[in-house]
Parts: C-alpha cells; structure tokens; sequence
C-alpha cells in the first residue's frame, strides 16, 4: 500500500454500476473458483494455502472499503475507474459475501448434523473462527498488493460525529471489518507507487435475523488523505493526459500530495 484515501459524499452516476458489476461479478467467480484446490485429500480444508491464496488471479490498483449498504456506490466507483481512469477496483464485499457462503458450506458439512436437524453451537462457533482468521490474513495481503486504498465514508459506515468527540482518531463504526481494514492501512506497511508496479508485473428463523447485534469499534481516520467530489472532478477533466491506470494514479497523487503527517506514516 502506498497511499488511503477519505471519500465523504461521494455520488456515482448510477450508469457506471453495470461496468463495476461486471468487474465484481468475474472477481467472485474467481474466489469462488479456487475453493476445490484448497480441499485435501481428507477432505479437509488447508488454511493456511487459502488465506495465503483466497484471490489469487485478482491484481487490482486500488482496494475500496465499504459498509455492506453501500456496496451499489462501491461497485459503481469501481466500474467509474475502469472505465474512465482504466484503474483495476477490487470491492471489500466480494470477501465478505464469499465467506458467508464458504461458511455454509463448511457448517453444512462439519457442523450440521441431519438426524435432529440442528447446527452444533460449538461446532459453529470454530467453524466461524477459522473462516474469519482466513479471511481476515487474506484481506490484509490483499490490501498489501493494492497500490491505494479508497475508503467510502458515510452514515452507513460511521457513526455520526458526538458532540465531545469530534476529531479523526474517535470515531466508531459497528462493523468489524471496517475496523480491521481501516486499522489494517494504518499499520500496513508502506511502499513507493514504483515498489508497487515492479511487484505488479513481477508475480503478483426471520425474528432472529431481525435482531441487530450491535458492537462498536474506535476508528482513526488521521492516517487517510480527504478526497473530495471536487478533486476527482479536476482528476476527470484531464483523463485523457493520462497513460494508463499507474498514469492516472499519479496524476492523483500530485492533485492530493501528502500533508506533513501523512509523509511521517507514509514514508
């Protein structure tokens, strides 16, 4: 990772979703493809070739944070960089939906037993453990590879600002995977836009459901450079001077250069 960014209101023509969803559909189907090859001769599922290995033909530019409620916008602004910028997107709710589904399958399996027609609790509680450890590892090797990180933030993602709190380091969201990416980019190591691109082309029951388990999560955000709508419009208008996704991405970084913190985290 070399540099995050902070997107507040953003909006997305809507027209840009069917290039994102096509871009998202082909990532999931590749997730989902690899499933069979971590599969030992057992039967047992190898950890840690999966986590190692959970997007293995995915190389994308940027990595987009999201909460699940914003995954149109998301996919949207994924299918607005291919389309405009030719900029590779890879949409965090890709993993996340791929893992409730590999979670189902292993619950299903291990977990489920058809005689009383129940899921075992302990059983379930492991089987989510083991998943989530998988998916995380592979999430922050995913945004290790990724040259830049876009962060959508929005209600649905943060929790509104109290009056005693009000800076970038207290802020709270309720989900845990927000948490760990944002979290993840603060610690991730950094390295140079070059660093990046030599790596690139070298390897590279309804009531229960209704019930919100709400846990809530300090996020710091000092470490994101803002992005604003009026930013990306400037970045827009000169699209064509650019060569390429890794031209367009520098374009960017000159328009956004990093404040004297960010050059501290950064390097």
């Amino acid at each position: 990772m070399y540099r995050g960014f902070n997107l507040e209101s953003i909006e997305v023509p809507d027209s840009f979703f069917e290039i994102g969803h096509q871009l998202h559909s082909q990532h999931k189907a590749l997730v989902k493809s690899v499933l069979d090859e971590f599969i030992t001769p057992s039967g047992a599922l190898d950890a840690s070739k999966m986590q190692a290995n959970w997007f293995p033909s995915i190389k994308s530019h940027v990595f987009i944070s999201h909460s699940h409620r914003d995954e149109r916008t998301a996919i949207s602004l994924a299918g607005w960089l291919k389309s405009l910028f030719s900029i590779e997107a890879f949409v965090d709710s890709c993993a996340w939906g791929f893992s409730d589904e590999l979670l189902r399958l292993i619950d299903y399996k291990f977990c489920y037993d058809k005689e009383s027609d129940i899921y075992f609790y302990e059983q379930r509680n492991r089987s989510t453990s083991h998943v989530h450890m998988m998916l995380s590892s592979a999430l922050m090797m995913m945004i290790d590879t990724c040259e830049c990180i876009f962060f959508l933030n929005t209600p649905s993602s943060l929790l509104p600002k109290d009056s005693i709190g009000n800076s970038r380091d207290n802020l709270k969201t309720k989900s845990p995977w927000i948490y760990f990416e944002i979290a993840a980019t603060q610690f991730m190591r950094k390295r140079s836009e070059k660093e990046h691109r030599g790596i690139k082309e070298a390897a590279l029951s309804k009531s229960l459901l209704d019930r919100e388990m709400n846990f809530l999560y300090n996020i710091n955000l000092n470490h994101l450079t803002d992005l604003s709508i009026d930013v990306l419009n400037n970045w827009l208008k000169k699209k064509d001077d650019y060569r390429g996704a890794e031209g367009a991405l520098d374009a960017l970084y000159e328009l956004m250069p990093s404040s004297r913190h960010n050059k501290i985290l950064y390097g």
